[in-house]
């Protein structure tokens, strides 16, 4: 690597670090919120009551899915070309976003009248309903907040996202406590919430001055639907693998079998997702612009720096997941919730590998070969299905964890396979090894000292700290994290504190 080059991928790690710290308040108080969301929905809720509300919010998933993933990954790909014609990259944009949810919506509703009104009641035919309406407000918040991304604004994105991703469970549990609505309320706060943010986000992004109907641009909706459609497949694919377990687990095992099951999938999703998304929501804008003015090679190097923060921030976490699991649990749920616990290391090491291939996948995406990051998707999708019909008969609810793992191992292998022939994903396989070692080292002495501990609250005031202690202690040993990073960590943290 030339020493010109390692200026530009150190220049944009440091912006990274900068707008990831910006991001990192949008990820953490929802994260927060949401933990005590689950704490709350487990004690107040039965098995059942959890697993119907998992059911819907599956069913509202999929609504989602179907628009809000192919117009937002558009919506963000192709701001940038269309910033100086703004008019006509709104007007199309809005178009396109009214067009795709009302299709999506009658269809929803048709099927809403005809199948799940005869086979899950009126109830169940009541809340989707409500739901429909739901994905019309939160795609609209979802698609046309990431202009904020695209346009390098962390701050503003980050302050709109946590009036949305805090308020629609605080709204929900207000309706649930004091209405009594269960189910209903949490629908509600979903509908609610964005509807109000929708229509100050419509007049900040000053959408009544620039929509125009005589500024769509048929071309341009061409290229959203040409790059964005492939993405509806993907999105599908993943809703497929995070989701249809729970309508399979209930053919065969039953609703409370969801409940249990969803709480240990939910608590495994959420930490690790909110770790990798603060980092790919500021690397993402990025990764694009780096592309665009420095091209393949150093936007390869740049992402094989990203690899490695990747693994040295997720992989104790993942260690902390997989040896102290019940703990977790117990600390994030209600314990009737309990049996859960057997599927949150192998959801966990699940959930890890679909972070990672994120990183995999952005050659497909930076070359617009999005086909093929459907392709592999669709492939996962169906293996998951199949793996999850077969095993959980056999083994219950656990089985959907063993196949989350094997098949999202499969889409990494995969996507590392085939997009060689795009940009090669080239991690650092000597500092990947350091941090593995690293992790191995942190696993052992959990679990020496959970052998020797059985105090819960000295397991999470002295055991888990000890283990974080433990890594970072030796990855600093190994010369993994050196004494500049550690500086311009606290640097960046100073400087952040300070905007706020």
């Amino acid at each position: 690597m030339s020493d010109n080059t390692r200026d530009q991928i150190n220049s944009l790690t440091k912006k990274t670090f900068s707008d990831a710290l910006i991001y990192m308040p949008s990820k953490i108080l929802p994260a927060i919120v949401g933990v005590i969301f689950i704490k709350i929905l487990t004690e107040v809720f039965s098995n059942e009551e959890y697993g119907l509300y998992q059911i819907i919010f599956a069913s509202f998933g999929l609504l989602k899915t179907l628009n809000r993933g192919w117009l937002a990954n558009s919506a963000i790909r192709f701001y940038s070309p269309y910033k100086n014609n703004t008019t006509t990259y709104f007007s199309s944009l809005c178009f396109s976003f009214v067009i795709g949810t009302v299709l999506v919506g009658i269809m929803f509703y048709i099927a809403n009248i005809f199948f799940l009104k005869q086979n899950y009641g009126d109830d169940f035919f009541n809340l989707m309903n409500i739901a429909i309406l739901a994905m019309f407000t939160n795609v609209f918040f979802e698609v046309f907040i990431v202009i904020y991304r695209a346009d390098l604004k962390p701050k503003v994105y980050s302050i709109y996202w946590i009036y949305f991703a805090i308020g629609k469970p605080i709204v929900g549990l207000f309706f649930i406590l004091f209405f009594g609505l269960s189910v209903k309320g949490i629908v509600l706060g979903m509908l609610i919430v964005p509807l109000i943010l929708d229509i100050i986000l419509y007049f900040k992004l000053h959408l009544n001055v620039l929509i125009k109907i005589s500024n769509i641009s048929v071309d341009l909706i061409k290229k959203f639907l040409q790059y964005g459609l492939p993405f509806v497949f993907t999105m599908l694919s993943f809703w497929i693998l995070s989701f249809s377990d729970r309508y399979i687990i209930e053919i065969f095992c039953g609703r409370s079998a969801v409940g249990l099951y969803t709480v240990g999938f939910v608590i495994s999703e959420r930490i690790l997702n909110f770790l990798y998304m603060i980092l790919m929501l500021a690397a993402y804008p990025l990764i694009i612009n780096n592309w665009e003015k420095n091209g393949k090679h150093s936007t390869q190097q740049l992402i094989t720096e990203y690899t490695r923060y990747f693994f040295l921030l997720c992989i104790p976490i993942l260690v902390i997941l997989i040896m102290l699991p019940e703990h977790i649990l117990l600390l994030l749920s209600n314990k009737k919730f309990i049996q859960g616990v057997s599927v949150i290391p192998l959801l966990s090491a699940a959930f890890f590998m679909k972070g990672l291939n994120m990183l995999v996948i952005k050659g497909f995406e930076l070359t617009q070969k999005s086909y093929k990051i459907a392709l592999i998707a669709l492939l996962s999708g169906c293996l998951n299905i199949g793996l999850n019909i077969i095993i959980i008969p056999k083994l219950g609810f656990i089985g959907a964890g063993y196949s989350a793992l094997i098949t999202y191992s499969f889409h990494f292998l995969l996507s590392i396979l085939m997009v060689k022939s795009d940009m090669a994903w080239k991690p650092n396989y000597f500092s990947i090894i350091k941090i593995l070692l690293s992790g191995v080292i942190m696993g052992l002495l959990l679990l020496i000292l959970k052998e020797n501990i059985s105090n819960i609250i000295l397991i999470y005031l002295f055991v888990i700290p000890s283990g974080l202690i433990a890594f970072f202690t030796v990855v600093y040993l190994f010369k993994e994290i050196n004494d500049k990073e550690i500086r311009n960590i606290f640097s960046f943290i100073r400087k952040i504190g300070s905007k706020f």
